[in-house]
């Protein structure tokens, strides 16, 4: 548990300050806050394509395929590496947290690859010994 409360710390560092928070605001307005800007003034002003549009989008939003998200983090990420270049506690802490996605990453790359290459190593031992995998289940259907 301790293992896991540090990684956690370590991916939410960066995003628990307030570059963060308007990095984010701004990222938002750019993917969504327009929407509800021409709905918005598509409706005082009496704009009917503004207004279809805007709605349109905003229950486009609502679906649950929709990746606003994975696009407004990493756009946030970016606002916040262009605004603030020079904090440099903020850069080791986007470093730090990209040095651990990508040990990650290795981990469960290779977890992936040893499930694939056992699985078929399995298999290609099986087929050794003269494992015949038609005769396996034909068998096992006619004793139930």
């Amino acid at each position: 548990m301790k293992r896991f409360l540090k990684k956690l710390t370590i991916y939410l560092k960066p995003f628990a300050n307030w570059k963060f928070l308007i990095s984010f605001g701004l990222a938002w307005m750019v993917t969504n806050g327009w929407c509800y800007l021409f709905i918005l003034f598509g409706s005082i002003f009496n704009i009917n394509w503004m207004w279809a549009v805007g709605t349109a989008y905003a229950a486009f939003l609502y679906f649950p395929f929709t990746v606003e998200k994975l696009i407004t983090i990493p756009m946030a990420i970016f606002f916040q590496t262009k605004f603030f270049k020079h904090d440099i506690k903020l850069r080791n802490q986007l470093l730090d947290m990209k040095a651990e996605a990508h040990k990650d990453w290795k981990s469960v790359k290779y977890k992936i690859w040893c499930m694939f290459h056992f699985r078929s190593l399995y298999i290609y031992r099986l087929s050794i010994i003269g494992f015949n995998q038609r005769w396996f289940y034909e068998s096992y259907r006619n004793k139930r």
